[in-house]
């Protein structure tokens, strides 16, 4: 036989054999989630994707940011991304459009092609945030359970909330900077 049809039989063999098949198959986790912030939709928006600021305003998730290109809207990041129990190491893209819309591609590491979309949408209460994850996990990092998949939304859940009281601080910081730049020209006039 040639060294080709060797070679091809043990690559199939090999993608079939079910003792690494993990370390190379990414398990899909998908979920939705929904919240509701009482800010102005620019000052949500710019929060939200400002990932060149993750490592100062979220460094419980994002203990470190390294920023390796940007181009227009378009950034690609190399983040330490940390989510309850579970570390990611990985390489993304960063596309935004203003105000409207900020989706993250993984490019890289072991949730490569995972995906999470963030639209904002203007209500009167302030913004509604709408964010789709899908998650792929490879080797190690797969969610054997489901309760694992309930508690990988809950700790995201609270990344949102985080994010969320952020944006709502920053209203009332600008509300109260607003208000004493008010009575300070009373005092003058």
């Amino acid at each position: 036989r040639s060294t080709w049809a060797r070679w091809s039989r043990t690559r199939r063999r090999a993608r079939t054999s079910p003792s690494d098949s993990s370390a190379r198959s990414p398990s899909g986790t998908k979920f939705s989630l929904e919240k509701i912030i009482h800010a102005k939709r620019k000052n949500v928006f710019e929060i939200f994707s400002n990932y060149e600021q993750y490592e100062k305003l979220i460094p419980t998730y994002f203990p470190s940011i390294r920023i390796r290109s940007v181009r227009g809207e378009t950034a690609v990041v190399e983040e330490h991304f940390t989510l309850g129990d579970m570390e990611f190491l990985l390489m993304s893209k960063h596309v935004s459009k203003p105000f409207v819309l900020h989706e993250v591609f993984v490019i890289g590491g072991k949730s490569k092609g995972s995906y999470i979309r963030q639209e904002f949408i203007e209500i009167p209460d302030g913004t509604k945030i709408l964010v789709d994850v899908d998650l792929k996990l490879m080797g190690t990092m797969k969610i054997p359970k489901l309760l694992e998949k309930s508690k990988l939304v809950t700790n995201y859940s609270k990344l949102l909330d985080d994010l969320a009281i952020l944006c709502e601080k920053s209203v009332w910081f600008y509300f109260f900077i607003f208000r004493r730049f008010v009575n300070f020209a009373f005092e003058i006039f």
